[in-house]
């Protein structure tokens, strides 16, 4: 991915977590997972703090619906 691409996508990401929005980002561009921490990196620089855990979000077919 290109220096200027990585630094949109990390632009637009660092702007939708100020205002709490989510936002609709082309994931095809990132080539790998490597890349997707330097981006990620760059926007915890914008936003001034980094970042300090994960969230886990999904669901299963087990625990997703419960037969009554």
């Amino acid at each position: 991915m290109y220096f200027e691409l990585k630094d949109k996508t990390a632009d637009v990401l660092a702007r939708c977590r100020r205002r709490e929005q989510l936002c609709d980002l082309a994931l095809d561009p990132i080539s790998s997972q490597d890349e997707a921490y330097g981006i990620q990196a760059i926007a915890e620089d914008l936003l001034g703090f980094k970042r300090k855990g994960y969230a886990l979000v999904g669901s299963s077919e087990p625990s997703g619906a419960s037969s009554v």
